[in-house]
């Protein structure tokens, strides 16, 4: 009686095609959504009149959708915050 119970969940398995399909042929759809509730910030006034160099390129150095400079530090200072 055992080795039916065997044989009937070696066949569920080769039945399954989660099993049987190769990590290439699995495909995920994820989708995240989510709503703030919390009360907004304010912007500092002093971060509102910033002058930021991000330097000189040339069209050369973006020849497509993708490539990128280096990062550029800033601050935006929030005030009126909700605590979370």
């Amino acid at each position: 009686m055992n080795r039916s119970h065997c044989a009937l969940f070696a066949m569920g398995l080769m039945l399954c095609p989660q099993i049987n399909a190769s990590a290439d042929d699995l495909a995920y759809n994820l989708e995240f959504t989510g709503t703030i509730v919390a009360q907004t910030c304010d912007i500092d006034i002093s971060s509102l009149s910033q002058s930021i160099d991000l330097g000189q390129f040339a069209v050369g150095d973006f020849p497509s959708t993708g490539p990128t400079t280096k990062f550029k530090p800033f601050n935006i200072n929030l005030k009126n915050c909700a605590r979370g």
